[in-house]
């Protein structure tokens, strides 16, 4: 069944290992800091100091409040509500969290509904900041929630364009503290009534989240199998882990009184206790194979209809026990996010808008439709419906209003707009055919300037306006997605703590053949973690997850930080012998970047057998955990960091960093690259997709996708760099022919540049004296440098003792289907460890000039060559 997939930025973030503050009621353990009872550490909640902190390095929404009228601090600070709410309660996360100039929060909750009134002096500016264009002096919001007055327009007439559309509102029971300020025996409270409320007035079934002992039904919570089943579905809440969150009071007796309300159907679900009472969601799929009115625009007024009946039922039960939920005449409901009152409705639709999204006026038609639109990566289920996967320009859009108009107005609104921005598609879709298709930019352009270039079509310069002023914030509403790719760890062996060891005995990879002979390693590791966190169960959960096939064994482990290679050294030592060699270990790796030692003759004097030549080195940074287990602020900082670094190159080697499409980490470029910009990459063979293989996903370097992850491209285009895929930084670099002393020279300019800029930061790449460069997969450490260079041997490659002659010579030969016939292959350095890079470059260099001079033998066809007598070659 279709259900909402409606994760905030708290279940959106890395879903780390913790336990919770001791308590009768939850497991042992030093828990992190605001999940307990207490609250989290900083600025006191119960009472404010007698003076106001310092808050010149701080940025929010309240923090401008207090520091435009300063006296507010002093004027507020003793006051409570009746509740016995109190300033300090509402501003803590404000003082806590410094923020940042340019991505604004809130900076204050309410913690009842008295705390709009009892502080309006710093919540009605909040608000107003928000809605600058609502009179808050004399307002008086009116709701309306009667669906038969909601259009009947059909949205889009073609078809193909609307992928999906979701609703939902938050509520807070009047008479008790919301989440942010509530008692444990308040949330127990609100629990009980919701849950009797939701389960009289809808058929359907509560799950408490697993470790709640609340429920008198369901004691512990859900089990493993219906929580697993619940993160399938994408409609599972998780404690919050970000300082916004936790120091706002959401996590407080985390997981006592929450859980998750589902309809039979699967369509509606309800939140309890997360950041409001409830959160009351329901999501539809159009059929997009089906012509009829319904599929293409229909599903907004009926998912609207529907979510308005499901709240109607709600609101009768709760009154007959004497409830109701919380409503201002001059705010309507109100939630514990100020910028959330009135209706409380985020209604977001999926629209497929390739052409439009790349257009540089729609920021501006959105802004005169009152409606936000934000672009994001497609859901599986969309690429499936449309059947592409290059240049999704899929946009999220959403109401951006909630206070100052009616529910029925605000999805009036929306509906008008995807009409007009579907309207707007079909236009440039007719202009394409008219023009034929727009050639590609000669080269991707390094400057802003450069970027801001494009030109809108003429259909829409009707639709330019003026920037204006005030925009609000909008909730990213994350696509269902494969699983691997959200917040959560793969499906399937426990990323935290090792179970027993399961029954290997059908499993096929290096790691599983190593338990398989010597288990005692696995009861010697299992408990085991790095200074980090990195548990043993984290690094062989691939190997676990994916049995793999007698005749094609993977290696079944990955490294989560550097320590791994150590701490678990009695399986990695093992593996390193298989992958690489039995005497690699023997003697301590040797690095040794010196070009100059590099041999720098021709290889290929007469140009016919070497096309082209592709160097890259793997990296990660000291002190952070790698891509498999980092969390979503390490990625984020590795991001920061890295991408910094490369803003130092000069010259030809300067370039521009773009962030995969749907990532918002990267403040120049919220969404990431342009659909237009993403094509361009794949064309020239640099991009990088999100993972689909299991035992990829399996790993966890897909967690949290795309964010923090992007394509660096030099202004030559030589240069590109990965951010954030396997390791956290791959550096390539490609040139046509084979000069390797020259590639080789160039690569370490740029590492000895990058090494300079870590250095120069407090950060450097992480190595070992005794495997050299650490990398996530074994197969890669030592040097992480691998050399392809591809080769024309069509006389050579047909050869059934080419292949074992390569081998001979340390090198590696691929030919594809596609290119066996014209006689391409690419070869490579097997060599990784226990070898330098210059040793390495040697041996490449003298194998290929080899393998030029066998080729040229061959096409004079003058002599019958035996390459078994260049065993010792």
């Amino acid at each position: 069944a279709d259900v909402a997939d409606v994760a905030d930025a708290d279940a959106a973030a890395e879903d780390e290992d913790g336990d919770w503050d001791w308590d009768p009621w939850f497991p042992d353990g030093d828990g992190e800091p605001g999940l307990g009872h207490l609250e989290f550490p900083g600025f006191p909640a119960d009472q404010c100091p007698e003076d106001m902190p310092d808050i010149k390095e701080h940025h929010s929404m309240f923090i401008d409040v207090l520091k435009a009228k300063p006296s507010l601090y002093a004027e507020l600070k003793s006051r409570r509500t009746k509740n016995g709410v109190t300033f300090a309660k509402c501003i803590k996360t404000g003082f806590d969290n410094k923020g940042h100039t340019l991505i604004r929060t809130q900076g204050l909750v309410a913690g009842d509904a008295d705390s709009y009134e009892v502080f309006r002096e710093v919540f009605d500016p909040v608000i107003a900041a928000q809605y600058p264009t609502v009179n808050l002096a004399n307002l008086r919001h009116y709701t309306d929630m009667d669906s038969a007055k909601v259009l009947d327009t059909v949205v889009d007439p073609a078809g193909g364009h609307l992928l999906a559309v979701s609703a939902q509102i938050s509520r807070n029971l009047a008479g008790l503290r919301m989440p942010s300020a509530c008692s444990l025996e308040e949330r127990r409270e609100a629990e009980r009534l919701l849950v009797q409320a939701l389960t009289a007035s809808l058929e359907g079934d509560y799950l408490p989240i697993a470790g709640s002992q609340s429920f008198v039904a369901r004691p512990g919570g859900m089990s493993h199998d219906e929580e697993k089943a619940l993160t399938k579905g994408g409609i599972v809440f998780k404690e919050p882990d970000s300082e916004v969150s936790l120091s706002s009071g959401f996590g407080r007796h985390w997981p006592d009184a929450r859980g998750i309300y589902f309809s039979d159907s699967g369509r509606l679900v309800a939140w309890l206790n997360q950041d409001d009472h409830v959160r009351l969601m329901l999501r539809n799929m159009p059929n997009m194979s089906n012509s009829t009115s319904s599929s293409r625009g229909g599903q907004l007024k009926a998912t609207f209809s529907s979510l308005s009946l499901a709240h109607a039922k709600v609101v009768e039960q709760l009154q007959i026990s004497g409830h109701g939920f919380a409503y201002s005449d001059r705010l309507g409901y109100l939630s514990s996010s100020p910028v959330n009152v009135g209706t409380c409705l985020h209604l977001s639709v999926s629209l497929k808008l390739p052409l439009l999204s790349r257009e540089p006026t729609l920021w501006e038609i959105c802004q005169r439709l009152r409606v936000a639109a934000v672009p994001t990566m497609p859901s599986r289920k969309s690429l499936l419906m449309t059947s592409s996967r290059a240049g999704s320009g899929i946009l999220e859009v959403s109401n951006l209003e909630r206070l100052g108009s009616s529910e029925v107005e605000q999805v009036n609104l929306v509906i008008e707009a995807c009409r007009v921005l579907i309207e707007l598609e079909m236009k440039l879709e007719g202009e394409a055919g008219e023009a034929g298709e727009v050639c590609d930019k000669e080269a991707l352009a390094p400057s802003a300037q450069a970027r801001g270039a494009a030109q809108p079509s003429a259909r829409l310069a009707q639709c330019a306006v003026p920037p204006l002023p005030g925009l609000p914030a909008v909730s990213v509403i994350e696509p269902q997605r494969l699983p691997g790719l959200g917040a959560e760890e793969f499906p399937g062996f426990p990323a935290d703590t090792c179970p027993d060891l399961p029954d290997l005995s059908n499993h096929f990879s290096i790691v599983c053949d190593i338990l398989r002979r010597d288990p005692s390693i696995y009861t010697q590791l299992r408990n085991l973690r790095t200074r980090f966190g990195v548990s043993l169960a984290k690094c062989i959960k691939t190997g676990m997850d994916n049995r793999g096939h007698s005749m094609i064994k993977s290696i079944g482990a990955v490294a989560g930080d550097a320590e791994c290679y150590e701490l678990f050294r009695p399986l990695f030592d093992p593996v390193i012998r298989v992958v690489h060699s039995e005497k690699a270990l023997d003697v301590p790796h040797c690095s040794d970047m010196s070009w100059s030692s590099v041999h720098g003759g021709p290889l290929d004097p007469s140009g016919k057998c070497i096309v082209s030549t592709r160097m890259r080195i793997q990296r990660n940074l000291a002190g952070l955990r790698m891509p498999p287990a980092c969390s979503y602020d390490e990625r984020r900082e590795v991001e920061r960091v890295i991408v910094g670094a490369l803003g130092q190159l000069t010259g030809n080697l300067a370039g521009q960093y773009f962030p995969l499409q749907g990532s918002m980490s990267w403040p120049e470029q919220l969404g990431g690259m342009s659909s237009e910009e993403q094509s361009m990459l794949a064309k020239n063979g640099i991009l990088f997709n999100e993972p689909d293989a299991a035992l990829v996903l399996a790993t966890g370097v897909g967690r949290d996708w795309p964010d923090a992850r992007g394509v660096f491209v030099s202004s030559s285009r030589s240069v590109s760099a990965w951010i954030n895929e396997e390791d956290h930084f791959r550096l390539m670099l490609m040139q046509q022919g084979c000069d390797l002393k020259a590639a080789f020279q160039l690569l370490c300019g740029l590492q000895g540049a990058m090494q300079d800029s870590l250095a120069s930061v407090g950060h450097e790449f992480a190595h070992s004296p005794r495997l050299g460069f650490l990398t996530a997969c074994p197969s890669n450490i030592g040097t992480g440098l691998r050399v392809n260079v591809t080769m024309r041997l069509p006389l050579l490659s047909e050869r059934s003792d080419f292949k074992p002659l390569c081998l001979r010579l340390r090198l590696q030969a691929r030919a594809s289907r596609t290119r066996a016939s014209r006689g391409l292959v690419d070869v490579s350095n097997t060599e990784r460890l226990g070898v330098s890079e210059a040793d390495m470059l040697h041996t490449l260099a003298e194998g290929l000039r080899l393998l030029v001079e066998l080729e040229s033998r061959l096409s004079k066809g003058s002599e019958e060559l035996d390459l078994s007598s260049f065993a010792n070659a």
